[in-house]
């Protein structure tokens, strides 16, 4: 399942991530952060696949979100002023995008 990104990047989020973010790469089935964590960073997918789950009291996993090129993930932590994360993400497939710390939208 793979979605093409959007080709008007009307943010021009590209251009500002491309210049200030970090690139980082993943491979298959890595924890990129895990629920409960702390969380200071979002990132941009460039490509692969990201799975978001929430695990409940008792240990059970729930998959809530399919994430892909074009796609931002970890930015609840930074949007919303939660400190903590609130899924865990895992790649599904080789996986590349950038990353930027909260200080850079201050």
């Amino acid at each position: 399942m793979k979605r093409k990104a959007n080709k008007k990047d009307i943010l021009a989020v590209q251009h500002y991530l491309g210049a200030a973010g970090k690139l980082v790469t993943f491979p298959k089935q890595r924890t990129i952060f895990t629920q409960g964590e702390a969380g200071n960073s979002v990132f941009y997918l460039k490509d692969g696949i990201v799975k978001l789950s929430l695990t409940n009291e008792r240990g059970k996993d729930a998959v809530i979100a399919l994430l892909a090129a074009g796609d931002f993930l970890g930015e609840g932590c930074i949007s919303s002023g939660a400190p903590k994360r609130m899924a865990t993400a895992t790649t599904m497939s080789a996986t590349w995008g950038r990353r930027a710390v909260a200080s850079m939208f201050s």
